[in-house]
């Protein structure tokens, strides 16, 4: 069975530049290595809806800016 040896680093960047939540969740089903960078991380934060009027929201980029960089559209 292949597995991909490919740094996390690289897939994060790899995956960043995936367009389409279906497109990230066939690739994540692809491989083990590919759904741990995928699944927690660019499934959950590529598209947000949300009350721009939330603090909370504004604080995402100086707390989590990890995170933040995963946002697409708001």
């Amino acid at each position: 069975m292949f597995r991909s040896t490919l740094p996390t680093e690289l897939n994060e960047r790899i995956s960043s530049y995936v367009d389409h939540t279906q497109d990230l969740l066939h690739l994540a089903l692809a491989c083990k290595a590919w759904k741990t960078v995928i699944i927690p991380r660019h499934i959950q934060m590529r598209h947000t809806r949300c009350d721009y009027r939330r603090e909370s929201l504004w604080k995402l980029p100086i707390f989590r800016p990890d995170l933040a960089s995963l946002v697409t559209r708001l």
